[in-house]
């Protein structure tokens, strides 16, 4: 009986060592560390750094299982926001460290900077307390964003742009004005601190605005090339036959203001051959209008013979289907026939009003 009792207190001292020896493995089992209490808010901290160490760049793994830890562990509750702070503070250091290495690449890439951004919100969003794009750092950082977006955007341009022809004031905008504004555009990126500080080696970006004036040169060609068709569309699109002097004077105009800002004679030839069209059918429409305001019966075959002559100029100028030649053919035919109706008439009339001849009677 004294051996059973000996046996048992020996089995409860050994029992009450190993729980003494293995009091932290056991409680970890029972009550996981991140449930426990009574432990120090330096602890809770010290977990989180622990958490971060060794990730490299941004974790959304990393911060969102760190936010669950947050808000689950055993820490007084009054210090549970100062435990998201700091897990919004770390995931900050390291989007901000990781978009500055980013943009210190040559090949820095776009989609990952896009990334480091959206990341940010994504902290904001968990942790709105934390006062994260309050951050000095991260303020910068968003400046450097919009500044690297904004020499993107510009070093990808083509500068090209429409004319938009107005042929009411026979106007447009020269390209040397556009030239100019991306040219200042161009120098104001350059002279940017946070590019030359931050976003100096991205190749693109340093290349592109290498390539401005090259650019520049091609949009200048392309863009006089499209004045000049939507000159000759938008001159075309008068009818034949309401085409006038001024039409001619004001394409004259408009062909020598191109010519001065742009001295491509093959650009050119276009426009001066619609010009000599518009020459043909200005003075085609106006004798017309001269010999179509002469009423039918006062007509005369010398007119007739006259308007006959000048019109006989137009076939070798003006296309057969012109609108303008066929009338001016018609009208000459009709002043023609009219111009012998005329004639005729009066010398039945000058007949009919003849004096009856006298003889005289011998006797």
């Amino acid at each position: 009986m004294k051996t059973l009792k000996l046996a048992t207190v020996l089995a409860g001292l050994c029992a009450l060592v190993a729980v003494i020896l293995y009091w932290d493995d056991i409680i970890g089992v029972i009550i996981p560390p991140e449930r426990r209490t009574g432990l120090s808010l330096e602890h809770y901290q010290r977990e989180i750094d622990r958490r971060w160490e060794g990730t490299a760049g941004w974790d959304e793994e990393t911060f969102r299982n760190t936010h669950a830890y947050c808000n689950v562990c055993g820490v007084e509750e009054h210090n549970r926001p100062l435990l998201h702070t700091q897990n919004a503070d770390r995931a900050t250091q390291h989007i901000h460290n990781a978009a500055l290495a980013e943009w210190d690449k040559e090949d820095c890439d776009e989609r990952t900077i896009k990334g480091y951004v959206s990341a940010i919100d994504t902290v904001d969003k968990y942790c709105p307390n934390a006062g994260t794009k309050e951050r000095t750092d991260i303020k910068r950082m968003l400046d450097i964003n919009q500044t690297y977006r904004d020499a993107l955007a510009f070093v990808r341009n083509s500068y090209r742009r429409s004319p938009d022809f107005n042929r009411g004031r026979n106007q447009w905008t020269p390209y040397k004005r556009h030239a100019t504004d991306y040219r200042q555009r161009r120098d104001r990126i350059q002279n940017d601190s946070l590019r030359a500080t931050y976003l100096k080696n991205i190749t693109e970006i340093q290349q592109g605005l290498a390539n401005v004036d090259s650019k520049l040169a091609s949009a200048n060609t392309a863009y006089y090339r499209d004045l000049a068709r939507q000159m000759t569309e938008s001159y075309n699109s008068i009818p034949d036959t309401q085409r006038t002097t001024g039409d001619y004077n004001a394409l004259s105009a408009a062909i020598t203001q191109y010519k001065s800002e742009y001295s491509d004679e093959n650009a050119a030839s276009g426009l001066k051959a619609l010009r000599d069209k518009f020459e043909y059918y200005a003075a085609a429409n106006s004798l017309y209008d001269e010999y179509n305001r002469i009423a039918p019966a006062n007509r005369t075959w010398e007119q007739a013979q006259t308007l006959a002559n000048k019109a006989s100029a137009y076939p070798s100028q003006l296309p057969s289907t012109s609108e303008s030649l066929k009338r001016l053919q018609a009208l000459a035919q009709a002043f023609q026939a009219d111009a012998e109706a005329n004639k005729a008439q009066a010398q039945e009339n000058s007949s009919q009003t003849r004096p009856a001849r006298q003889w005289k009677i011998e006797r």
